[in-house]
């Protein structure tokens, strides 16, 4: 068995939590491949602190402009790039999926949604004029609109995770990520990538959580309040 880091991505940095922890079992010979901490309450909130905190930045991720987001998004496409082999090897070995499929999609289909909304962003019009219905003209600005909370399933972790972290970064929005407990392998290597792509810290906060009754979990958190409430009433 190979023992994961007792850490969570949060700030940029690993950082360690006391906390109880689950173990990733292997569908194709039912080995202990590693054990994920869980997130407590304590955790959630310095995820979402971190990212309201990136938002709030004068020199952060919302205030980046296009373009520097832009060129932060192909830098985190081709740092991934490196990381294919890794990636598919993790997806493949948590959750069966077999590894040619794992090859053809979990370790490409993230970078081609980074390019995607990194080209997108650089030739969108985040402000514009529009001439008013009474007469004169009207000043359109599209700006981010603070913290987003992703929740991500098992069966297809790096695509689907980045079809909610792409748009978000695009946007200028930090985003806490929060895979599915028993298949975190990945996300590893996701947080090594983002940090190696200089994204600013607290722009994509991970943490490992299965719900329940502690209170902390993102699924509650944010259902029940949404997450700018809770980084609020947190930091």
């Amino acid at each position: 068995m190979t023992t994961k880091r007792s850490d969570f991505f949060i700030d940029g940095k690993w950082r360690t939590y006391a906390t109880d922890t689950v173990d990733i079992v292997s569908p194709n010979d039912g080995k202990v491949l590693s054990r994920t901490p869980l997130a407590t309450a304590a955790v959630i909130d310095a995820a979402v602190c971190a990212a309201r905190q990136a938002m709030a930045d004068p020199h952060g991720w919302s205030r980046l402009q296009p373009a520097e987001r832009a060129a932060k998004m192909n830098g985190l496409a081709d740092a991934l790039d490196r990381r294919a082999g890794d990636l598919a090897a993790a997806v493949s070995s948590q959750n069966g999926m077999p590894i040619s499929i794992a090859n053809g999609l979990e370790a490409v289909f993230p970078q081609t949604l980074l390019r995607y909304y990194a080209g997108l962003i650089e030739s969108f019009d985040f402000e514009e004029m529009r001439p008013g219905l009474l007469g004169g003209s009207t000043k359109v600005q599209r700006r981010p609109v603070g913290v987003v909370a992703a929740i991500v399933p098992w069966n297809f972790p790096q695509a689907l995770a980045a079809f909610k972290y792409a748009p978000a970064l695009a946007a200028g929005c930090a985003i806490v990520i929060k895979p599915y407990p028993e298949t975190t392998l990945d996300s590893d290597i996701l947080a090594e990538a983002v940090a190696e792509a200089g994204i600013p810290p607290g722009g994509v906060p991970m943490v490992w959580s299965s719900g329940g009754s502690s209170g902390g979990a993102v699924e509650g958190l944010v259902l029940e309040h949404g997450v700018e409430d809770v980084a609020a009433t947190a930091c």
